[in-house]
């Protein structure tokens, strides 16, 4: 029998004294309490990657520095409010993240890229060339990293592709505006290829600035994310960074002492060779096809186009069955097929559309080989980690390029160049094959 107070029988709602029972900041028995020892976790807890610990309705940080000196702070730093469970234990205490590096290598990569049209021969061409490497060679790892905190492994492959997705966009954008910018030859005393430097990095700086005010360091800092919704998605994240770490290891040391960690980034560099390779002589392939000047940006962006679509609906299926290597291995073999049928082409019209084929085949095998690694790396040896990836992998930006014009002119045509590349991407495939055996990406992982 529940009467209309809702109470069994009749009898009053519960009550209790708030001055006994609540222990929160501020309370008087919470206040209390804090005066005398309190257990705030085990031994074992207090390691060089920060812990979240509730005590007394507190949200605080355990961590151990220097090897024995443990360490209980606020969750939130003191000068930027970010939290310090994305924080660097170091030799003395706990560092925040911050984000503003993200800031630097964009705001200078901006620079560098404008000044890039003031280069007044080969020597300071290739010195700025040099400098601006040094300054972006950061953002990628760093972005990927930055997500990896945002994001749920199950959704990881469609999320890296939507960013990644910007790389065909701004072609689709961008190259028809390089070839009216091409066309301002003269003005202001500036050749045309002058401005286009200027037009690419002006946006890239201002970017950077507005990332210092609207780029949050972690779900914490949100507000259009409930108290549930922040806690459910940083623990999900947290468990997945302690399998990583059961799989792989979450120390700088066995990221380099790695083989799986070397030949991801093998895998990275082979498939940029076939990637960077195409992509940099397309334009020339396009116009010995036959197409005008004017034509050959707009040819560009169609193919970026396609490129596009193919990123996110393959990202997608790969979340979907929450399967990563043989989506990875289907693209490079497809790309291999265009390549050799490219080789057969029977004119330049049809041997550019089928290399064209290979490179929209290709595309996704940037945006979803990024969920390889968070599976095998945790915390801090997942920032090397990533970065030492990065930079194997971007010695395919310079060799694919290369091995083309190396070919083209010791043989005499593209043809047989192209066909070449096929070792990029083949060599990829065949380590995939191996390194699936892994026990980080032997079975789907769930969310």
């Amino acid at each position: 029998m529940r009467t209309q107070e809702g109470n069994a029988y009749g009898r009053k709602a519960p009550t209790y004294k708030m001055e006994l029972t609540e222990v929160g900041p501020g309370t008087p028995m919470g206040e209390l309490l804090r005066r005398y020892w309190h257990p705030v976790g085990l031994s074992g807890d207090a390691t060089s990657t920060p812990k979240r610990v509730r005590v007394l309705g507190e949200d605080l940080i355990l961590f151990r520095a220097d090897g024995d000196r443990v360490g209980l702070v606020e969750e939130r730093c003191a000068h930027r409010g970010s939290s310090l469970y994305y924080g660097k234990v170091e030799q003395g205490g706990i560092r925040c993240c911050y984000h503003g590096w993200l800031c630097r290598i964009m705001v200078t990569w901006g620079l560098l890229s404008a000044f890039t049209a003031f280069a007044t021969g080969p020597t300071t061409l290739a010195v700025i060339r040099f400098l601006l490497g040094a300054a972006e060679a950061g953002f990628l790892p760093g972005v990927i990293y930055y997500l990896s905190t945002w994001m749920p492994a199950r959704e990881r492959g469609t999320m890296i592709s939507s960013m990644l997705l910007m790389v065909p966009l701004s072609n689709i954008i961008g190259a028809p505006i390089s070839g009216h910018l091409l066309q301002l030859d003269g003005v202001l005393g500036l050749g045309g290829w002058q401005w286009v430097m200027i037009a690419e990095g002006v946006p890239t700086v201002l970017v950077g600035i507005l990332l210092l005010a609207f780029l949050p360091d972690s779900p914490q800092d949100v507000s259009w994310l409930s108290r549930k919704e922040r806690d459910w998605l940083e623990a999900t994240i947290s468990q997945e960074q302690e399998d990583a770490a059961k799989h792989g290891g979450e120390s700088v040391r066995f990221v380099f002492g790695s083989p799986t960690v070397w030949l991801l980034g093998l895998i990275y560099l082979a498939n940029g060779i076939g990637l960077f390779g195409i992509g940099s002589w397309l334009p020339t392939l396009i116009g010995r096809a036959g197409y005008p000047v004017q034509q050959v940006g707009y040819v560009i962006a169609a193919i970026y186009c396609a490129m596009a679509v193919i990123m996110v609906l393959w990202a997608k299926s790969s979340d979907r069955s929450n399967e990563r290597i043989w989506h990875l291995i289907v693209p490079g073999i497809a790309g291999i097929t265009c390549l050799v049928i490219a080789w057969f082409g029977a004119s330049e019209t049809v041997m550019m559309w089928w290399v064209a084929a290979a490179i929209v085949l290709l595309s996704p095998v940037t945006p979803l080989f990024w969920n390889l690694p968070p599976l095998l790396l945790s915390r801090k040896a997942a920032a090397a980690g990533f970065a030492l990836i990065s930079s194997v992998g971007a010695l395919g930006a310079f060799l694919g390029p290369l091995m083309i014009g190396l070919i083209k002119d010791s043989i005499g045509n593209f043809s047989d160049a192209f066909l070449f590349l096929c070792i990029g991407p083949g060599a990829a495939v065949v380590i995939l094959l191996f390194v699936k055996r892994h026990s980080a990406f032997r079975k789907p992982r769930a969310a």
